[in-house]
């Protein structure tokens, strides 16, 4: 029903102890499902975090393992790197939703899910959020209001 995370400070030989990640140090924890929750560092920096912001029971979910409904909508928050040494390494904004299809299902898959096993692409400045909705189409989300 939440985001982990582990640091490396050599390269991925060894790893900190896994911890849930929080919207800041000592802060709430980055709710989701059982679901994919890409963290992109952008050209510029900055941190971009893809997630479904609920611990798994939202939209009629049964918890954390069920994708069929809790899968939606996609959020997005943007980090930034902060310095602390004995903890979570980055700060989060509030988050913004980034997609939504209604819940409305499609056959043949009968899922709500939206914006799972993306891709982030980045030129000349524009990143573009490309995603599966339901499985069933692949779109493109243009991401500059919600960078700038």
């Amino acid at each position: 029903g939440h985001v982990w995370y582990a640091t490396s400070g050599d390269s991925g030989e060894t790893w900190s102890p896994a911890e849930v990640l929080r919207f800041q140090p000592g802060g709430d924890p980055v709710p989701n499902p059982i679901s994919p929750c890409p963290l992109y560092k952008l050209e510029d920096g900055r941190f971009l975090l893809i997630f479904h912001n609920n611990d798994g029971t939202a939209n009629g979910g049964a918890g954390p393992g069920d994708a069929k409904k809790n899968r939606r909508p996609a959020w997005v928050s943007i980090g930034r790197a902060i310095d602390n040494p004995s903890g979570q390494p980055l700060v989060f904004e509030p988050p913004r939703i980034l997609a939504d299809n209604g819940g409305v299902e499609l056959p043949p898959v009968g899922h709500t899910q939206v914006s799972t096993y993306g891709s982030l692409f980045e030129f000349e400045g524009t990143a573009t959020w490309w995603y599966p909705d339901r499985k069933y189409y692949l779109l493109g989300k243009r991401m500059d209001e919600l960078l700038a």
